[in-house]
Protein backbone atom coordinates (compact mmCIF):
# COMPACT_ATOMS: atom_id res chain seq x y z
CA UNK A 1 0.00 0.00 0.00
CA UNK A 2 1.44 3.37 -1.05
CA UNK A 3 0.61 6.90 -0.89
CA UNK A 4 2.28 9.41 -3.61
CA UNK A 5 1.99 13.28 -3.91
CA UNK A 6 1.91 14.46 -7.11
CA UNK A 7 3.22 17.90 -7.58
CA UNK A 8 1.14 18.87 -10.73
CA UNK A 9 -1.30 21.46 -12.07
CA UNK A 10 -4.95 19.39 -11.91
CA UNK A 11 -8.52 20.50 -11.42
CA UNK A 12 -10.67 20.54 -8.74
CA UNK A 13 -14.43 20.51 -8.21
CA UNK A 14 -15.66 22.99 -5.79
CA UNK A 15 -19.08 23.48 -4.38
CA UNK A 16 -20.06 26.14 -6.61
CA UNK A 17 -20.00 23.38 -9.61
CA UNK A 18 -16.96 25.77 -10.53
CA UNK A 19 -13.05 23.70 -11.50
CA UNK A 20 -10.19 25.44 -9.85
CA UNK A 21 -6.64 24.57 -11.26
CA UNK A 22 -4.61 23.50 -7.91
CA UNK A 23 -1.64 21.42 -6.82
CA UNK A 24 -0.66 19.19 -4.84
CA UNK A 25 -2.60 15.47 -5.03
CA UNK A 26 -2.54 12.88 -3.31
CA UNK A 27 -3.49 8.96 -4.34
CA UNK A 28 -3.14 5.51 -2.86
CA UNK A 29 -1.74 2.69 -4.65
CA UNK A 30 -2.32 -0.75 -3.37
CA UNK A 31 -0.90 -3.59 -5.18
CA UNK A 32 -2.98 -7.06 -4.12
CA UNK A 33 -0.96 -10.41 -3.28
CA UNK A 34 -1.30 -11.59 -6.57
CA UNK A 35 0.28 -8.28 -8.35
CA UNK A 36 1.27 -8.10 -11.29
CA UNK A 37 -1.02 -10.64 -12.74
CA UNK A 38 -3.87 -8.98 -10.97
CA UNK A 39 -3.91 -4.81 -11.93
CA UNK A 40 -3.06 -2.13 -8.51
CA UNK A 41 -6.05 -0.56 -7.12
CA UNK A 42 -5.81 3.38 -7.59
CA UNK A 43 -7.68 5.90 -5.96
CA UNK A 44 -7.23 9.58 -5.38
CA UNK A 45 -7.05 10.87 -1.49
CA UNK A 46 -8.05 14.88 -2.94
CA UNK A 47 -10.54 15.84 -4.84
CA UNK A 48 -10.10 15.71 -8.38
CA UNK A 49 -11.97 16.72 -11.77
CA UNK A 50 -11.14 14.15 -14.48
CA UNK A 51 -12.93 11.59 -16.49
CA UNK A 52 -10.74 8.75 -15.75
CA UNK A 53 -11.43 9.63 -12.18
CA UNK A 54 -14.09 9.08 -9.48
CA UNK A 55 -13.97 9.19 -5.62
CA UNK A 56 -13.32 5.65 -5.59
CA UNK A 57 -11.22 4.60 -8.45
CA UNK A 58 -8.23 5.98 -10.98
CA UNK A 59 -9.16 3.96 -14.66
CA UNK A 60 -5.95 2.64 -15.37
CA UNK A 61 -7.25 -0.85 -17.24
CA UNK A 62 -7.51 0.65 -20.55
CA UNK A 63 -3.66 1.17 -20.54
CA UNK A 64 -2.31 -1.28 -17.90
CA UNK A 65 -0.63 -4.59 -18.14
CA UNK A 66 1.33 -6.98 -16.04
CA UNK A 67 4.45 -5.73 -17.69
CA UNK A 68 4.34 -2.13 -16.52
CA UNK A 69 6.36 -1.14 -13.66
CA UNK A 70 5.55 0.83 -10.74
CA UNK A 71 7.23 3.75 -11.40
CA UNK A 72 5.64 4.00 -14.92
CA UNK A 73 2.27 3.63 -13.60
CA UNK A 74 2.98 6.75 -10.91
CA UNK A 75 4.18 8.87 -14.18
CA UNK A 76 0.78 8.02 -15.73
CA UNK A 77 -1.45 8.68 -13.34
CA UNK A 78 0.40 12.04 -13.47
CA UNK A 79 0.08 12.56 -16.68
CA UNK A 80 -3.77 12.25 -16.30
CA UNK A 81 -3.55 14.25 -13.05
CA UNK A 82 -2.49 17.45 -15.29
CA UNK A 83 -4.49 16.05 -18.55
CA UNK A 84 -1.74 14.97 -21.22
CA UNK A 85 -3.75 11.91 -20.74
CA UNK A 86 -7.46 11.24 -20.60
CA UNK A 87 -10.09 9.14 -22.34
CA UNK A 88 -13.65 10.57 -22.80
CA UNK A 89 -15.02 7.53 -24.76
CA UNK A 90 -14.88 5.64 -21.54
CA UNK A 91 -15.61 7.75 -18.57
CA UNK A 92 -15.53 7.25 -14.93
CA UNK A 93 -16.93 10.63 -14.30
CA UNK A 94 -19.03 12.22 -17.18
CA UNK A 95 -19.08 15.49 -16.60
CA UNK A 96 -15.59 15.98 -16.44
CA UNK A 97 -15.19 14.11 -19.78
CA UNK A 98 -17.98 16.76 -21.82
CA UNK A 99 -16.02 19.24 -19.65
CA UNK A 100 -12.46 17.97 -21.24
CA UNK A 101 -14.23 17.19 -25.15
CA UNK A 102 -15.48 21.08 -24.75
CA UNK A 103 -11.90 22.43 -23.59
CA UNK A 104 -9.21 20.40 -25.68
CA UNK A 105 -8.13 23.79 -27.16
CA UNK A 106 -7.14 24.13 -23.55
CA UNK A 107 -5.38 20.80 -22.27
CA UNK A 108 -2.93 19.92 -21.42
CA UNK A 109 -3.32 22.02 -17.92
CA UNK A 110 0.57 21.56 -17.38
CA UNK A 111 3.21 20.16 -19.97
CA UNK A 112 5.91 18.13 -18.21
CA UNK A 113 8.14 15.38 -18.95
CA UNK A 114 7.12 13.45 -15.40
CA UNK A 115 9.36 10.62 -16.38
CA UNK A 116 12.98 12.52 -15.90
CA UNK A 117 14.24 10.34 -12.79
CA UNK A 118 13.23 7.25 -13.79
Amino acid sequence: NYIFEFNVTSLVPEDDGNNTPAAPHRAQVYLPADYPRRPPFCRMLTPVFHPNIDPQKICIGDHWSAGESLPNLIVRIGEMLCYQSYNIKSPLNAKAAAWAEINANGLPLQQADLTAGL
